[in-house]
């Protein structure tokens, strides 16, 4: 049987989400405690629906795992095994014989910009970034498949969403790059914009999961304290997370 698990993390303690020799990765603290908690096999190796870049956070990443034949996978002994930058909050089974991206295929990214911005601008940067095409925008090749992009103005900035079902490598913050260069110089010019403003905030699966608002509740304190040590860019980004995760408290 195959675990699934709904995953939050903090992007800036990391090396990225795939498992790297020698770094801290995402992916690692997971397989690590994974084993300790007897949630999977002895040598755990994960499957993940999003491969999150370095810097880039999430609220609702989803991993794929062999379970312990053994023993129940208990999400709170999961948690406790896990560092406080990183955590489990939703448990469900994957179904048999279907890949993990073909299971959990939309998703949502949000990328916060602080300061006055006009989102109407943004709006039309996005426009013409997106016409780029993924020949410009996808590092390496790949697809890109975006179904919907939004703006919203907010006390501390703006925040732009962009949902779809591909996302080719640093897609998202090339977009924002480009849009961010339309509105200072009037043309979409390609560049990466920073990977700590990036929150994966929703992942959409066809399974069924229990969650466990006590775990997102925990995230959440982490993330404040977390956030002290790091400036005010990822204070403004707790509050974000708070407003994105009130309907699952």
């Amino acid at each position: 049987m195959r675990l699934l698990l709904r995953v939050a993390y903090l992007g800036p303690g990391f090396h990225g989400f795939a498992r790297q020799p020698g770094l801290r990765t995402v992916q690692g603290e997971l397989e690590e405690a994974l084993r300790r908690s007897e949630c999977a096999e002895t040598q755990p190796r994960l499957e993940v629906s999003s491969r999150t870049d370095r810097g880039v956070s999430a609220l609702d990443n989803v991993v794929s795992v062999v379970g312990s034949p053994g023993s129940p996978c208990r999400i709170g002994r999961l948690n406790y095994l896990l560092p406080g930058d990183v955590s489990a909050w939703a448990m469900g089974k994957a179904p048999e014989g279907v890949r993990l991206r073909d299971v959990c295929r939309l998703k949502t990214y949000v990328y916060f910009i602080p300061g006055p911005l006009d989102p109407e601008v943004f709006r039309e940067g996005l426009e013409a970034a997106l016409s780029l095409g993924p020949s410009r925008l996808c590092r390496g090749g790949g697809r890109l498949e975006v179904d919907d992009v939004g703006v919203e103005e907010v006390d501390w900035g703006i925040l732009i969403r962009i949902s779809g079902e591909r996302f080719c490598w640093e897609a998202v913050r090339r977009i924002v790059g480009a849009a961010e260069n339309y509105v200072r110089m009037g043309r979409p010019t390609v560049s990466t914009a920073p990977g700590e403003g990036l929150l994966l905030a929703e992942t959409k699966c066809d399974a069924e999961f229990e969650v466990y608002p006590r775990q997102i509740s925990r995230f959440l304190r982490r993330w404040e304290e977390e956030a002290r040590g790091w400036g005010t860019g990822l204070l403004l980004r707790s509050s974000m997370l708070r407003r994105l995760t009130s309907s699952r408290l």
